[in-house]
This record gives structure tokens, C-alpha cells and sequence, in this order.
């Protein structure tokens, strides 16, 4: 048997690591167009931020979209 590390589980309390997609992404995810995704952005539909100038939506708000 190959020597394994074992498995810590995750402190109670400790943060992940947010998970960001593009308009694109999000785009082929729902199998709708980039214009779609940014349509709906504009109507408050899709929760989207600003990270470096550039337009991105966690995971967190895309599942809660879906």
C-alpha cells in the first residue's frame, strides 16, 4: 500500500476560497448567449461584481440563480 497523507478535515470556522466565472462561462453554463448573461445582470436577475475592472459571478450566485 502506497503511503498516503492522511485526510485533516476543515477547521471548524475556515473560509474557501471563492470560486468566479466570466459572463462567457456563466454564458456556456446556461447555454444562452453573453448578451443573455449581461441582460440579465442589468435587471438584478444575476448577482455579478467587479474584480479589477472586470465583471465576474461567484459560484455562490450563479447556484443561486439556477
Amino acid at each position: 500500500m502506497a503511503n498516503q497523507s492522511p485526510v485533516h478535515p476543515r477547521p471548524k470556522g475556515a473560509r474557501t476560497i471563492p470560486i468566479f466565472h466570466t459572463r462567457e462561462q456563466v454564458a456556456k453554463r446556461l447555454l444562452i448567449s453573453q448578451r443573455s448573461v449581461d441582460r440579465m445582470i442589468k435587471a438584478g436577475e444575476l448577482r455579478a461584481h467587479k474584480i479589477g475592472g472586470q465583471v465576474r459571478i461567484s459560484e455562490e450566485d450563479f447556484l443561486a440563480y439556477v
